[in-house]
């Protein structure tokens, strides 16, 4: 069930019926579930990078069963939270403005890093997941601490549209999720409903573009990673975003785009678990742990990511802080980027 040449595709971000343009092949060489090989097609429009076909719900829920689940760890309760902060900090101020008492929602939150790295006082927060051992995770650090209360899970397998949530979101959060999710417009238009007008959302996701995909791009079939074309690499990431299609995808679902740009691994405020992934070359230097063929790896990639985006914009990650138009105005003028 392979799109041929001649079929007409409708683009799942914007909408726009077309031939789109194969740019890729994904082969997988292990049996993983649904699918061994995908086709990576890339809209005409708003140049988004999608694998067809989409993993169906079934396919996604038993690859993610055998997924490496996070586990509880030292470092995920303390550098990682501690890591999280400054970002914690800019969207807590940016919610304030909203609400006096913010109330913020982390949709796959994961190890619960960015969770614990808010403030705990004068907050709510909802954390969301498929997760059962994320969610068994953070209620038992919610048991620790004893101010917990102000805190609530969604289990997403069992409430997969939030009904659970009654209240009005300042604050959403999709860190390393969307290029996961099979309904990108479906979710993101839900999240919309969850908020009042101006009501913020920001997101971190790979970025497809990127100097360091590129490059790998290149070499995949050297390196025999033909699993992978740029970010995309279903079962798990389903989509490859650029500044372009991500902008589409927001105004789409009725946000206005506030900042869009990529970001380069380890730079202090985005995607914090990256400054532990990939060193430095004085922790090279210092370590001779990290100077192994993988560690010297992980440097150059850092490396070459720096020049990405400090030469060509394109490091290797996307974040997008938008806010919502007012219900009013649904519309987006698609020049201005102006709700109407």
């Amino acid at each position: 069930h392979h799109m041929n040449s001649s079929m007409k595709w409708v683009c799942p971000i914007c909408g726009t019926t077309q031939l789109p343009k194969l740019v890729a092949e994904i082969i997988w060489n292990e049996t993983i579930p649904g699918e061994s090989r995908y086709d990576v097609l890339r809209c005409q429009e708003c140049t988004v990078s999608v694998a067809d076909p989409i993993p169906s719900a079934a396919v996604l829920a038993e690859y993610y069963a055998r997924y490496n689940p996070t586990v509880e760890s030292e470092y995920r309760n303390t550098k990682l939270v501690e890591a999280n902060r400054p970002i914690a900090s800019k969207l807590y101020d940016r919610a304030t403005a909203l609400n006096r008492a913010p109330v913020f929602l982390d949709y796959g939150y994961g190890a619960g890093a960015f969770i614990k790295a808010l403030p705990d006082k004068d907050v709510r927060i909802y954390g969301a997941e498929f997760s059962d051992q994320n969610i068994r995770q953070l209620q038992h650090y919610m048991k620790e601490k004893k101010e917990y209360n102000y805190i609530s899970t969604v289990n997403l397998n069992d409430d997969p549209e939030m009904e659970s949530i009654k209240e009005h979101i300042d604050c959403i959060t999709l860190f390393q999720v969307i290029e996961h999710v099979s309904e990108p417009r479906r979710l993101l238009t839900r999240m919309a409903s969850l908020q009042k007008d101006a009501g913020i959302i920001y997101m971190e996701c790979p970025n497809h573009d990127s100097l360091f995909f590129w490059i790998k791009n290149l070499v995949r079939g050297m390196i025999n990673r033909k699993n992978m074309y740029g970010g995309v690499t279903p079962p798990q990431h389903i989509f490859g975003y650029n500044r372009e299609s991500m902008k589409i995808l927001l105004e789409t679902c009725g946000y206005k785009v506030e900042e869009i740009g990529s970001y380069r691994f380890a730079d202090g405020l985005h995607q914090a678990e990256t400054s532990d992934w990939y060193p430095n070359i004085n922790e090279w230097l210092r370590d001779d742990n990290k100077r192994t063929a993988i560690g010297t790896a992980k440097v150059l990639i850092r490396a070459v990511d720096l020049l990405g985006q400090k030469i060509f914009n394109a490091g290797s990650g996307l974040y997008m802080l938008a806010s919502k138009c007012s219900d009013g105005k649904r519309r987006l003028n698609m020049k201005s980027g102006e709700c109407l």
